[in-house]
């Protein structure tokens, strides 16, 4: 039998609004300068609540393991601290494993309508791998007074979700965090500790937790490398007690042990031991080739506090890109003549190795799928290969019979000419597929069934619509490359009633699929950044760099390349995998909204560059050395319970991820 015990501060602190409830569980903590009142310590639902210890029955037994918990807090100069205390009351040795423990912390990580979301909610940045563990919570609206989590003591294992799936998804749910394994005999305890601060920026941010003794602040200057590059990784600490005496390093590579360099220039030789013993210095440097593919975690361990990083080498973009369409081109297309299907490329399940349809809407022959036929075509504007030119022929004979009407620029939602279900999402992706086999057959006609769609889309009221990937200014540039300026002034003219429509509407975001979310404020992102781009019109940039201020803090920096800026989304595999997991998807291939737009704002702020780049390569990940691929990678350990932290078996849509690298292949690949 578990029992818990929570102390409440004996002192007050002017940083922090608190309130407890009967048993002495945290309840409320506000910023007191806070104009919008924000509750940092309430999700959406009232099931879980903040300091709530999990101690789960495991191997199918339904008796828990007997602990004891204390949860104590105190108010310090800088912050609010939690200590954790686990003690084993039984007369047997406790083995507490692979996630049987968590502590609940349930931040308003939800959605509701805009105006209620921007002041009440923020986004949650999670890194909980080894002593060094943090959570950086921004507000979804930006500004100052955001919330962080530095851990003191103990260590991390990683994190769970648990969700009210009647929110669908909407909610992103409650985190779990697991101390790492730990086995305590009779009357033994063991501590967890962290500090909650109040941080106003990334910059701020990083300052707080370099000041706390023995936080080992790990970093990479890319977290997914081609191979034939290098990756240089720094790992700096604060000299807690100013001892100059020698400390105990320690670096390994898949738990090798590597050597390194400190600032000094010193040669991070080892012992016999595997340690090196080291002056008091800050910062080890370890630079290593990406020679071979795979992922690599790596690990710095200072008098026994260590810190992650993880980073993935993949193969070089073209070859990745090569393997990707062949796969697609040999397993995923249907070659079934009796079929409506025939030439469409299909879901594939890579554990029952075939393909799958389903007329639901996700799982279809339309829709997101569109993005394996244009992002082919856009493979094939580069290189030449008979086998991929007949299958993206066969591709879009079934697109023009099955899905779209070239004469009006209807797009149909599924084959055969099936729009009991309309989505305007739709039609930007058919249009740019249009725009790209244009590209690699020179022949007019594409253009023209281009801007069929385009003009459909908005008399189906898409300047009302956020809509992913509207190519603006590709489809204008192309336009006038192609002498067609009369046609490339009227889509221009349809372009910019949308873009006032975003402006005039702002941070009062109109609902979706999903009440809030990346794939709302990346599309406003998009259209105004574009436009800008084309008009050179200073209000065009003014909209553009707000709607990309909100777009960025949907992205962590956590050193590791499935989190380090890559767009929060928590949904995707549940509508498009066949795991049907509602839990975080990172990558999911449409957090490449976030890259594309950033590879296109230089002109706006020159360092969204190297941010469209770790985006872009990040959910290349998605993309595996032997072609196949996933459309989801579940992070958590757990969702409500279920074993996640793995590759969906589906690949279905992640194509558009690989689509948008060959788009921006100048600065995924470093050459731009």
């Amino acid at each position: 039998m578990m029992t818990i015990r929570y102390t409440i501060p004996q002192q007050t602190g002017a940083m922090f609004d608190l309130a407890f409830d009967d048993d002495g569980r945290l309840t409320v903590l506000r910023h007191p300068d806070d104009p919008h009142r924000m509750n940092w310590v309430k999700g959406r639902d009232d099931d879980h609540h903040w300091g709530d210890v999990i101690c789960a029955a495991r191997f199918g037994r339904t008796k828990p393991a007997p602990l004891d918990v204390t949860v104590a807090r105190t108010l310090t100069e800088s912050g609010l601290r939690e200590t954790i205390t686990f003690t084993n009351p039984d007369s047997h040795d406790l083995y507490l494993q692979d996630g049987m423990l968590g502590i609940v912390l349930a931040f308003p990580d939800y959605y509701e309508d805009a105006d209620i979301t921007l002041t009440q909610c923020c986004h949650t940045h999670l890194w909980c791998e080894g002593s060094s563990a943090y959570i950086q919570a921004k507000r979804m609206g930006g500004g100052p007074r955001n919330l962080g989590l530095a851990l003191t003591r103990g260590e991390l294992d990683g994190y769970s979700v648990q969700r009210n799936f009647e929110h669908l998804s909407n909610d992103r749910g409650a985190f779990v965090v697991h101390p790492a394994d730990m086995i305590l005999h009779p009357g033994e305890s063991s501590v967890l500790e962290w500090e909650l601060f109040w941080y106003d920026d990334d910059e701020d941010f990083r300052a707080h937790i370099a000041r706390v003794p023995g936080f080992v602040s790990f970093d990479a200057d890319r977290y997914v490398a081609f191979k034939g590059e290098s990756v240089h990784l720094r790992a700096e600490w604060s000299d807690a007690d100013g001892d100059s005496g020698a400390r105990r390093l320690r670096v390994t590579e898949n738990g090798i042990v590597i050597p390194f360099r400190h600032d000094t220039g010193a040669d991070g030789a080892n012992d016999g031991n595997g340690t090196h013993e080291a002056d008091a210095h800050e910062i080890v440097d370890v630079t290593v080739p990406a020679d071979r593919c795979g992922e690599r975690r790596y690990c710095v361990d200072v008098n026994g506090r260590k810190s992650v990083a993880v980073v993935d080498v993949l193969q070089p973009l073209d070859d990745l890109a090569s393997r990707r369409c062949r796969f697609i081109a040999e397993l995923q297309q249907c070659h079934d003549v009796d079929s409506h299907l025939d030439g469409a490329y299909l879901v594939y399940d890579n554990d029952r190795r075939m393909q799958y349809y389903g007329h639901w809407n996700d799982h279809n022959g339309g829709r997101e799928r569109v993005g394996m036929g244009a992002m082919i075509a856009r493979y094939l504007q580069r290189h030449s290969d008979d086998g991929l030119q007949c299958s993206l022929s066969r591709y879009l004979d079934y697109v023009l019979r099955e899905l779209v009407d070239e004469t009006t620029g209807e797009v149909y939602n599924d084959m055969p000419r099936d729009n009991s279900y309309r989505r305007l999402y739709n039609y930007p992706w058919m249009a740019t597929l249009f725009m790209d086999a244009y590209r690699v057959y020179a022949d007019p006609v594409w253009l023209d069934r281009m801007i069929a769609c385009q003009r459909r889309y908005y008399q189906e009221g898409g300047e009302r619509f956020y809509a992913i990937g509207i190519p603006v200014y590709e489809s204008i540039t192309l336009l006038r490359e192609a002498g067609r300026e009369r046609q490339a002034d009227e889509l221009l003219s349809l372009y910019r009633r949308h873009g006032d429509r975003l402006a005039a509407n702002g941070r009062h975001y109109p609902a979706h699929e999903v009440n809030y979310e990346q794939s709302i404020v990346g599309p406003a992102a998009s259209v105004l950044t574009e436009l800008f781009r084309l008009t050179g019109e200073r209000r065009y940039r003014d909209e553009a760099a707000e709607q990309l201020e909100l777009l960025s803090l949907f992205d962590g920096h956590q050193p590791h390349y499935r989190l380090n800026e890559v767009a929060l989304r928590h949904w995707d595999d549940y509508w498009f995998g066949r795991m049907q997991l509602f839990g975080d998807t990172f990558p999911h291939y449409w957090s490449a909204i976030t890259g594309d737009v950033f590879a296109q704002a230089g002109d706006i702020d020159a360092g969204y560059a190297a941010r469209a780049q770790a985006n872009l390569r990040a959910v290349l990940t998605l993309i595996h050395d032997d072609g196949s691929a996933t459309c989801a990678h579940v992070f958590p350990r757990t969702v409500n319970g279920v074993r996640a932290a793995c590759d969906d078996p589906w690949a279905n849509d992640q194509d558009w991820a690989l689509y948008y690298a060959l788009k921006h292949e100048d600065v995924v690949t470093g050459r731009a």
